[in-house]
């Protein structure tokens, strides 16, 4: 844990990330067998991508030829993400319902090999890795959030990154952002002058959302109450 004070929240932002590059306009697939949810679960296909920087620019984990990997994801599958120094990075979803009716609704990244994210030393743009970092739904990611089937609101998320031996945070991500029935998130890590020595192979984003009442829903909750203040008077 003697890195662990090295670790603070990602500068790097929308406009870093511009550095990369435009993305490209993926289609919504669908792969077979993915499960299925009940209306009050996150469900469907989301964006997700993760990208490393350093003081000379930005560089996506896709495949080793260069090409975008495949971004779009399947919620509650475990599978890649794409591809960075040749290692697969995977990523797997899941969610949980609360005992108060909420959601936490968790994302996992992590090297299926094991070893880290990026090699010790690792550079882009001929100068070492600095920062990492791990978006869902974003412009980047690409643009595709994970979808509810009612609109949402955010209690709270938090992520931990973490190497095979340590674990660093909790840390509050940079962005979890609704829009109407949709999710994204941006978490990021950076460390002076140099990420690779921390030999980080594990991002775990989760967060706490909370359905909005239907109108009719509410208008009836509103209801109820004005039937009982009469009956107590």
């Amino acid at each position: 844990m003697k890195y662990a004070a090295l670790l603070v929240i990602a500068c790097a932002g929308t406009s870093a990330l511009a550095d990369v590059g435009p993305v490209t306009d993926f289609s919504r697939t669908t792969i077979a067998g993915a499960p299925t949810y009940t209306p009050r679960d996150a469900f469907g296909i989301f964006g997700a991508r993760m990208a490393v920087f350093s003081p000379a620019g930005g560089a996506f984990y896709d495949d080793a030829g260069g090409g975008a990997g495949p971004n779009l994801q399947n919620f509650g599958v475990d599978e890649s993400m794409g591809l960075f120094a040749g290692r697969d990075i995977r990523i797997v979803s899941s969610q949980t319902i609360l005992s108060n009716g909420n959601q936490i609704v968790s994302f996992d990244a992590y090297t299926a090999d094991g070893l880290p994210f990026v090699p010790n030393g690792a550079t882009v743009g001929g100068q070492i890795i600095n920062a990492i970092q791990f978006d869902i739904g974003t412009p980047n990611a690409p643009a595709d959030p994970v979808d509810f089937n009612t609109p949402i609101t955010v209690v709270g998320a938090l992520f931990t990154v973490s190497s095979a031996s340590s674990t660093f945070g909790p840390f509050a991500p940079t962005t979890a952002v609704v829009g109407g029935n949709g999710l994204t998130v941006r978490a990021g890590v950076q460390a002076g002058t140099n990420i690779t020595t921390f030999g980080l192979n594990h991002f775990h984003v989760e967060v706490e959302i909370q359905k909005i009442p239907a109108p009719g829903a509410l208008a009836l909750m509103g209801l109820g109450g004005l039937i009982a203040g009469r009956r107590r008077r």
